[in-house]
């Protein structure tokens, strides 16, 4: 069998990575660094060796991803990179924070834990897919790290096929754009909800590009699968991607009765989840949350509810205030402009201290200034074509809650911004290659450029 120089390469950087990592001065700083780690029955050095063994066997397993060799070359690139901020970077930041990875990982590991399936709570979904992987996998937390690492990996693969045919273009500098812009590479390997949304997303996102352009029902079912992982995740994620279905059903040349039966479906869907979601914000102001409290927040209404959330939200080095409390709509209107702006351009830098804070406020003002030029560069057409409309009702849909969500923590806004950001930057993808090529074929048919 003819072994592809690329896997030559990759088990020859793993074996290097292990004979670095294994040097005495290298080992003993790791053991400094991962000696607070959670842990169960073995040390941390030996969670280590699992981990880049784990890291070693997964790169292997892309070349089995039914792909061209181009594609799983690059990929092996962009997992090397990711296996150094895995192993190496997020080392550092584990050490300097307190983080929820922590408890996802020990907690199913406890003798009274009890699996209890899919629920509402994605704290809880996450326990039970942990536990999971414990029964199958050795208990390193390392190891476990990598498993979330790679599943990241797949979702800016996928993204960069969703919006390859968007663009009618394949082109291997949209994969390096969504696996290595910063935010997504760092918040993707990491253990935690981030990678699995942006895995939900991904496959949603090509879902309804593909449905869209080619009308093949194999899209439908993709649709449905990044929903569910999506809403196993973060619940209102459903609410915030499937509004803006409307944009495109109402651009579809489907018949006109089964486009009103469609609308009034979505426009149910939007409102239990609209109003599910205001019950569990609400629920905040009475003490806590269950999926059964809906009759002890009666009496309470939407603005005691912000000013609960923001009050319960604002801690920590990188927290944030907002000056007033919100008593009327008019608080509300006079807030959003803010809002808006911290969920999407914020911490800037010099705003939260530390190196990840400056980092952050480095790529944030980058986004903030292509993004303007994005803005100078936009053709009129382009304000009529149904995919453009569905980005920026996607956009719109996410500001709608996490306006408010994460407008009093930087550090949770860092990760929440990451379940937009892809969109963000296929939008202003769309943008430049519009000016660059002229209006793009976005109806159904069209070739993909390869």
């Amino acid at each position: 069998m003819n072994i592809p120089k690329s896997y030559l390469y990759t088990t020859l950087f793993f074996l290097s990575f292990l004979v670095l990592i294994f040097n005495t001065s290298i080992i003993n700083y790791i053991e400094e660094l991962t000696g607070h780690l959670p842990s169960v029955g073995i040390n941390s050095s030996t969670s280590y060796l699992y981990g880049v063994i784990w890291a070693w066997l997964l790169a292997y397993s892309i070349s089995l991803w039914p792909i061209n060799q181009k594609e799983k070359i690059v990929l092996l690139i962009i997992w090397g990179i990711k296996t150094f901020i895995t192993l190496g970077v997020l080392l550092l930041y584990e050490y300097n924070y307190e983080l929820d990875a922590f408890a996802y990982f020990s907690q199913p590991t406890e003798d009274d834990f009890t699996f209890s399936g899919i629920s509402f709570d994605g704290t809880e979904n996450i326990f039970n897919l942990i536990w999971l992987h414990h029964q199958l996998l050795p208990e390193s937390y390392q190891l476990l790290k990598v498993s979330f690492s790679y599943i990241g990996l797949i979702a800016s693969f996928i993204f960069y096929r969703a919006f390859s045919l968007i663009l009618d273009y394949k082109n291997i500098n949209l994969l390096l754009l969504f696996s290595l812009f910063p935010s997504i590479l760092f918040f993707s390997s990491t253990i935690g909800k981030e990678p699995l949304l942006l895995l939900g997303i991904s496959i949603y996102i090509l879902g309804v590009i593909g449905l869209y352009k080619k009308l093949n029902h194999y899209y439908l079912l993709m649709i449905i699968v990044g929903l569910v992982i999506s809403f196993s995740m973060r619940y209102w994620i459903c609410f915030i991607f499937s509004l803006p279905l409307v944009v495109l059903f109402w651009h579809s040349k489907i018949q006109i009765n089964l486009k009103i039966i469609i609308l009034l479906l979505l426009l149910s869907l939007f409102y239990f989840l609209y109003d599910y979601t205001l019950h569990r914000f609400i629920s905040y102001s009475v003490g806590g949350w269950s999926p059964y409290s809906y009759k002890s927040v009666e009496g309470k209404n939407i603005f005691e509810a912000l000013n609960t959330l923001f009050a319960n939200r604002s801690f920590g080095g990188s927290s944030n205030t907002w000056y007033k409390s919100f008593n009327s709509f008019s608080d509300i209107v006079e807030f959003l402009p803010l809002g808006v702006f911290t969920a999407l351009y914020r911490p800037l830098p010099g705003e939260v201290s530390g190196i990840f804070g400056l980092l952050a406020g480095i790529e944030n003002l980058l986004l903030l200034l292509i993004t303007i030029h994005a803005i100078f560069c936009l053709r009129k057409s382009s304000l009529y074509n149904p995919l453009f409309q569905w980005m920026i009702a996607i956009i719109i849909c996410w500001l709608s809650m996490y306006s408010f969500l994460s407008f009093n923590n930087f550090g949770a806004n860092e990760r929440y911004k990451v379940q937009i950001i892809p969109i963000i930057l296929g939008l202003i993808l769309y943008v430049y290659h519009e000016k660059k090529y002229g209006l793009l074929n976005t109806r159904i048919g069209g070739k993909l450029k390869k």
